[in-house]
């Protein structure tokens, strides 16, 4: 592995989720609104780390909402079923909660394919920044 490529991996193992989320949504050209509060249907306020928005492809114009956990441990069923709440509440606001944490446990994975939440863990991140896709 050459020393530009180890010191490139090293930057993304050493920083903190939110950097590597934020780095991540750049080189996505996706319009970011940081620390963004936004009011669901039920009139209660919800702060988001990122909120984002933008077009894929021929896709119609999307929403979505990101909120940094970053807990420094796996997250379980019981931080799903609180996003998953919040998800609901801010339906008309945004397509889609996404989640980035460090890891989640496995019975969380399963519970946020149900609901409308998307997980990302740091190592995913890493990955798609290493690898560019």
């Amino acid at each position: 592995m050459s020393q530009e490529i180890k010191t490139y991996k090293e930057k993304f193992i050493d920083a903190k989720l939110q950097q590597l989320a934020l780095e991540f949504l750049e080189k996505k050209n996706f319009l970011i609104e940081k620390d963004k509060e936004l009011i669901g249907i039920s009139g209660q306020d919800h702060k988001l780390s990122f909120y984002i928005s933008g077009k894929i492809g021929s896709q119609e114009k999307f929403s979505s909402g990101i909120v940094i956990l970053d807990y420094g441990k796996s997250l379980g069923t019981d931080v799903i079923n609180k996003y998953d709440r919040i998800s609901k509440d801010l339906k008309m606001t945004v397509n889609k909660l996404i989640l980035v944490s460090n890891d989640f446990s496995v019975p969380a994975k399963n519970m946020a394919e149900k609901a409308n939440l998307f997980l990302l863990s740091r190592g995913e991140l890493v990955s798609i920044l290493l690898t560019g896709r």
